[in-house]
Formats: C-alpha cells, sequence, structure tokens
C-alpha cells in the first residue's frame, strides 16, 4: 500500500512528530511512503522515503509572483549542523496565521512538478498528521476526493491535553 503523508515537519528520527510518525508506519517500506511537508527541521537524508517539500517563503514567493515562480518540491540538501531549526524568536499571531493560510489557500505555489510527484507516485491513502495549519485538511481532503482515496487523520500532538 502506497501512503501519502502530509504534515508540517518531515518524516524523521529526528524530531519528535517525524519519529511518531516513522513508529506508526514502522510496518511499510520506506519506498511506499511519500511526505510532503514544509518544516525541513531535523531531515534526514539517508530516508528512502519519497519527499515533497514546499517551504512557506518558497509558498510566499509563489504567491507574490502570482504563480509564475513555482517550487518544484525537491528537498534541499542541508548540511548536518545547519538543519533549520524550530524559530524560538518568532511569536505567532492570529494576523500571521491567517495570512500564512491564506498564502498556501491560494494554490500558486501547486505546480506540474508536485502534481507529476503525487500522481506518479500514485498513492492509495492519504496519512493527515494534524497540526495548527488549516490549510492541511483543506488540501488532504481535495486531495482525497481527487484521486479517490481514503483520507486517515492523526493527531500526536498534547497541546489539546495540557493545562
Amino acid at each position: 500500500m502506497k501512503i501519502l503523508v502530509i504534515s508540517n515537519g518531515c518524516l524523521t528520527n529526528n524530531s519528535s512528530n517525524g519519529r511518531t510518525l516513522l513508529n506508526l508506519l514502522n510496518r511499510f517500506e520506506e519506498q511506499d511512503i511519500m511526505n510532503i511537508y514544509s518544516n525541513n527541521f531535523g531531515f534526514d537524508k539517508n530516508s528512502k522515503v519519497n519527499f515533497v517539500n514546499v517551504t512557506d517563503s518558497q509558498a510566499l514567493k509563489a504567491f507574490i509572483s502570482l504563480g509564475i515562480k513555482k517550487p518544484n518540491g525537491s528537498v534541499p540538501i542541508i548540511e548536518e549542523n545547519n538543519s533549520v531549526s524550530p524559530s524560538k524568536g518568532k511569536s505567532k499571531t492570529s494576523f500571521k496565521m491567517l495570512v500564512r493560510n491564506s498564502i498556501w489557500s491560494s494554490y500558486f505555489w501547486y505546480g506540474k512538478s508536485i502534481k507529476s510527484k503525487i500522481k506518479e507516485f500514485k498513492p492509495e491513502v492519504i496519512l493527515l498528521q494534524v497540526g495548527d495549519f488549516p490549510f492541511h485538511f483543506k488540501f488532504a481532503v481535495k486531495l482525497a476526493k481527487k484521486l479517490n482515496i481514503p483520507l486517515v487523520i492523526y493527531s500526536s500532538e498534547d497541546y489539546s491535553i495540557k493545562d
């Protein structure tokens, strides 16, 4: 079975969410998993998972250029000591999250290159790892309907049960 995973972070043993998803999917061959993600933190270049990476800055460039500068989904080569880590200095505000969601919802970032990677992979199910990004829900539902495949929603976040 081929699984398309949509998540904020990549499938990796170097982050808690990535590790949790990898443990969930440990019975599947890595080449039967495709991961669409936007945060490069902890990326493992030795993984054989099919990765499609689109960052917030790439989505913003596509939005500003009205889709002329679409990302191709390629994973950047990251030096081990220079991996992109979550920024502690940037605060999330309602306005920033609304703008981010609007940029991604424009689909200016979603071009032929990424569509063809998904089509070529031929996923049989979509697994959405729930986070604080509403666009992922919209994208996962739209893709599942278009491909006529099941959508599984999974959450490993603990913020909903914290004080």
